[in-house]
């Protein structure tokens, strides 16, 4: 709280200027979050879709009567 009571007591520049480096850092840490998070969504999405595909080639090799050994 008293880095606010700082902040109101600053003139209107640097009320500005406190208020845009806030938003500087809330933007980074957003950007930082979504990246990381699509990084992960990204992996997931990679890790399911090859599980599928290997399911679906085992269901059709067993639906068609092809042996693998």
């Amino acid at each position: 709280m008293s880095d606010l009571d700082e902040v109101l007591e600053r003139d209107s520049d640097g009320k500005i200027n406190w208020l845009v480096s806030k938003v500087n850092d809330i933007d980074t840490r957003v950007h930082t979050i979504e990246t990381n998070h699509l990084f992960h969504m990204e992996k997931d999405m990679a890790m399911l879709r090859k599980g599928v595909y290997i399911l679906a080639a085992i269901g059709i090799t067993y639906l068609t009567g092809v042996q693998l050994l």
